[in-house]
C-alpha cells in the first residue's frame, strides 16, 4: 500500500508491505515494512503486534518536523539529504 503525503508543499511517498518478515520459529514475530524517501534508512521494521496507526502517524509526524527544521535553518532539501548522508560544507 502506498500514500503521497504532501506538508507544506514538500511530498514523499510513503509505502508499506503487510507482513513483509516472519520469524521461521514457534510463536516468531512477524513485521510490517515502511519505506519513505526521506527515512535515514531505506526500511523501518513494525513488529505486527505494535499498533501500526500510531507507528505510521508516528513516521508522518516525523516527516513534518524535518520540513520545519528545514524550514527554520532555511536549507534546501538537497543539502539537508547529504547531510544526512555526513557530508559537511
Amino acid at each position: 500500500m502506498k500514500k503521497t503525503f504532501e506538508y507544506k508543499g514538500f511530498k514523499t511517498e510513503i509505502r508499506i508491505s503487510l507482513f513483509a518478515e516472519r520469524e521461521r520459529r514457534m510463536n516468531g514475530d512477524s513485521y510490517h515494512y515502511v519505506e519513505a524517501d526521506f527515512l535515514p534508512h531505506a526500511v523501518r521494521k513494525i513488529n505486527t503486534k505494535d499498533n501500526l496507526e500510531d507507528k505510521v502517524i508516528g513516521i508522518e509526524r516525523e516527516f513534518m518536523d524535518k520540513i520545519d527544521k528545514m524550514e527554520e535553518s532555511n536549507v534546501s532539501v538537497e543539502v539537508t539529504i547529504l547531510e544526512s548522508l555526513g557530508y559537511t560544507k
